[in-house]
This record gives C-alpha cells, structure tokens and sequence, in this order.
C-alpha cells in the first residue's frame, strides 16, 4: 500500500479521503444515516441568522453539496461549546470569533453530518463530533515509539500543532529538522502531510508530543564523505542569531559560523563557507564565512555591508 493511500486514511487536513466533485446529495445523506465521518471543504466563514440568533458558521463542499457548521461545532480551543453561551457574545467578540473561523478556511476537515434538509440538499455538520469520533479510533495506534501521519494545523513561531486524526499533537521548533529551525513556517507549511514520531502521549489529558526529525533518515550518517574539513562550499543563510549565522548546505546539514568581519549577511542569502572543523558524532561543523561573495547581491560587497559597482 503506497504512503499516500496511508496517509490518507488518518489526518485532518490530507485530501486524499475528500469525497470529490462528484458527490451528490444522495451519498450525503447516507452518510448522515450511517454516522459517517467524511472530510468537507471549507468554503467560508460568516455571520448568519441561527433561530433568534446571530452565529458566526463555517459554510462547507461535500462536492456539489453546501452545508454549514455553527462555532460551537467547530472544536476550536477556547471556543464556547453551546448556542446559548454564544448568544452572550456581544457584537465585537463575534466578529472576532468569525475571524478565528477564517482560519479555516481552505482546508480540509473532519465533519459528522448531524441534520439534513432534503427539500432545499443541504445540511448542517460538526465537525467537533466528526474529530472526537476519529479520535477514539487515533488513540488505540498512538504509542509512544510509533511513527504515525500527521498534518500540520496550526504553526507558532518556535512550534506546531499537528493532527493525527482527531488527536492533536505539539511539535517543537527541534524536532522539525535535523537542521536549525529558526521558525516553524521556514520549513513546514499548514496542510502539509508526513510521517512523525510520538515522543510523549497522555490519553488523559490528551497531551502528544512528536517528531518529524527522528521519523526521517538522518543526513549525518554519511556527511563525512560529502564534506570535508578546509573544503569551500555554497550555502543558504538559514539562521541569523546573537553569537552567529546557521548556514545551509544541504537540507538537515548546517555550518555554524561567526558573523563575518566585513559586511552583514541576511536570511536567504546564498554564500560559501570554508569548514573548519566536522564533528558527525555531535552533528556540529564549525566554519567562516568567506568575505570575496560572489552572485545574488553579494558581489562587491564592502565591509559597512554596502556594495560597490565592479
């Protein structure tokens, strides 16, 4: 069975179990009598008229179908979980939740059909049910030690917030690569699939940790024969801290070196880096920046970090 096939029948987010432009309101509704979890397509987010109420809603596709799911379905963390706590809400604060709706929006989620309208096709869902039923399912294969797919929901500056299918899970900035990470979207995108492996699970409080690094075959293992000490290679700027500046050979192989002495680099930049030292066993190599940069901006750079026409 391919990865993808996998990976599809697990996580929130991968569009490989949507049910496609095909389907019509038939299928819908026997998923509503089945109580079948499907994945839907959210289309929008917005104020509607819910009984005497203003709700903000999610409006989803089940291909052809429309359907919407009320705030209090949505499952979101720190969200009220009823109509009438909602009903509270004064003007301002539902827009703002309307808002955190809109982060939804594009994405793929879990829905459990919960009322159906045959006259006009349409339904409403939730998609809190739809995770909490694919959790119980999640739950019995996390183990810790078990590599699992995972896609990415939420990115923090230093962290992530990942799905496992209806379980959520924190990775740190750490375990994102086998290389420096100075922010989580430098190298994961939301939506995005692959395998993790689970460092820490709590079915109690419902707290998983994971990794993407230790589910991946480490690039160190033969570094020695690519890179060797005294060697001159080109690289990308991938970090810029107090002490000095990550550079980028190879993805999850960085040099770590000073800042140069004439000029400034930026994040992005393309240089090359003589390598001082190489130590596999700590996964560290040492370097300098050379300062004769030659291409992408970098030519005639001179030591106030200017550039001068050659």
């Amino acid at each position: 069975m391919s990865t993808a096939i996998q990976l599809a029948r697990f996580t929130e987010g991968y569009d490989g179990t949507n049910t496609g432009n095909g389907t019509k309101w038939q299928e819908v509704y026997f998923a509503y009598q089945n109580r079948r979890v499907l994945q839907a397509d959210v289309r929008g987010a917005y104020l509607a008229s819910y009984g005497d109420t203003t709700m903000p809603c999610l409006q989803v596709q089940l291909g052809t179908v429309i359907g919407r799911i009320p705030a209090y379905e949505t499952g979101l963390n720190g969200v009220p979980t009823t109509a009438r706590e909602i009903a509270k809400l004064s003007g301002k604060s539902l827009r703002e939740l309307t808002n955190r709706l809109k982060n939804l929006v594009g994405r793929k989620i879990w829905i459990l059909i919960t009322t159906v309208n045959k006259q006009n096709e349409d339904f409403v869902a939730s998609r809190r049910l739809g995770r909490e039923i694919m959790a119980k399912v999640t739950w019995k294969k996390i183990a810790v030690g078990a590599t699992m797919p995972a896609t990415v929901s939420e990115l923090g500056y230093k962290s992530a917030v990942l799905d496992l299918g209806g379980v959520e899970a924190t990775m740190r900035a750490p375990e994102m690569s086998y290389g420096f990470t100075e922010a989580a979207a430098d190298v994961l995108e939301i939506g995005e699939t692959f395998l993790v492996k689970i460092l820490h699970a709590d079915q109690e409080t419902g707290a998983v940790e994971v990794s993407r690094k230790q589910a991946l075959p480490s690039p160190w293992r033969d570094c020695a024969s690519r890179y060797v000490k005294d060697g001159v290679y080109w690289g990308t700027v991938s970090g810029i801290i107090d002490s000095g500046v990550f550079v980028t050979l190879e993805p999850g192989i960085n040099v770590f070196t000073y800042h140069p002495k004439y000029g400034q680099v930026y994040k992005g930049q393309k240089v090359t880096v003589k390598i001082l030292s190489i130590d596999t066993d700590r996964r560290r190599i040492f370097g300098s920046i050379r300062n004769d940069q030659r291409g992408n901006n970098t030519a005639g750079m001179t030591r106030h970090g200017g550039y001068s026409a050659r």
